[in-house]
């Protein structure tokens, strides 16, 4: 019951941060158009940047700037923070495939039903369907999550399997605070294996 309940929090939580990364995109693509004017699917491979093993969008840097900076912060550290934060999942993302932390189609959809009901009683939830509506229709909305979870689901499993063995071992070792100690662990692993990559922008 007990894993039960931190699954389903950790889904809320990840739901919650995709859906303002999907309106954020939405605000930006639509900004300066026709207000009945509705959002194609996304087929840019522009490159931002390339790793040893993986790559980033520009798509998926731009979307991470203006999420920054719809927090508040100023362009310059947005785009800062937005670099941080795409190559520290896209090197997630290669660490969690090598450890053989995949995810299925099957496995996509059943997650994008729990996001379906997250939202029916989500405080958002007008927020989150005017962002539907500014897609072709609503499957193109869901096919677009569809492709953003390809990524967030295998890092979600990894991520997960990484915390419960660490805090494993911190338990035996006696460390009173295991969840400060595992939150500085993880962060200094996402440093460490952004380091591993050697991202290179291609501008």
């Amino acid at each position: 019951m007990k894993n039960k309940k931190y699954r389903i929090s950790v889904v809320c939580i990840l739901a919650f941060l995709a859906l303002l990364l999907i309106i954020v995109f939405v605000q930006t693509r639509t900004s300066g158009t026709e207000p009945q004017k509705r959002v194609t699917q996304n087929t840019s491979k522009e490159i931002y940047a390339v790793g040893h093993n993986g790559e980033i969008l520009q798509t998926e840097f731009d979307q991470a700037k203006q999420f920054f900076i719809r927090s508040g912060i100023s362009e310059q550290d947005a785009e800062l923070q937005a670099k941080e934060y795409v190559f520290e999942r896209e090197a997630l993302f290669q660490d969690a495939i090598k450890h053989g932390y995949t995810v299925t189609d099957d496995e996509i959809w059943a997650y994008l039903d729990e996001l379906k009901q997250f939202i029916e009683t989500a405080d958002n939830k007008e927020d989150v369907e005017k962002a539907i509506q500014q897609f072709e229709n609503e499957d193109a909305y869901w096919q677009f999550e569809f492709e953003v979870y390809k990524k967030d689901l295998p890092i979600q499993k990894y991520v997960e399997s990484l915390e419960k063995e660490f805090k494993e071992n911190q338990s035996l070792s006696g460390d009173a605070d295991v969840e400060n100690s595992w939150s500085e662990h993880f962060e200094n692993l996402k440093e460490d294996l952004a380091d591993a990559e050697n991202f290179k922008l291609t501008e």
